[in-house]
């Protein structure tokens, strides 16, 4: 079975069990960003381009502006995501913001 996620800036092909997308914020909201905590996830640009493979531990962004996916790799605000899918195991809202993202945009590779 495939399960896809597409949204404005980008389509995702799921083979992992955890993962995060977000769109942008309101002042970039065709952006798109994914995070895999576990399995895989392959990310292109809904324009086309070149397919990024994010696995464990990585991000990457979808950018309206650029029509590109960024290289994959650990971005630091993703570790303040919570993971938990069970209530038993606790409290499930997720309290980042997705601007915390944008601090990163200095390393971003856009090749």
């Amino acid at each position: 079975k495939h399960f896809r996620i597409k949204t404005k800036a980008a389509v995702a092909g799921v083979r992992g069990t955890q993962f995060f997308v977000s769109a942008g914020p309101k002042k970039s909201p065709n952006d798109t960003w994914v995070c895999v905590k576990k399995g895989e996830v392959e990310v292109s640009h809904i324009s086309g381009g070149k397919t990024r493979r994010v696995t464990a531990g990585q991000g990457v962004s979808a950018f309206s502006k650029t029509k590109k996916v960024s290289q994959p790799k650990a971005l630091a605000w993703t570790k303040k995501i919570n993971w938990n899918m069970s209530t038993s195991k606790g409290s499930l809202p997720n309290n980042i913001s997705i601007d915390d993202a944008y601090s990163d945009l200095l390393d971003v590779d856009d090749d």
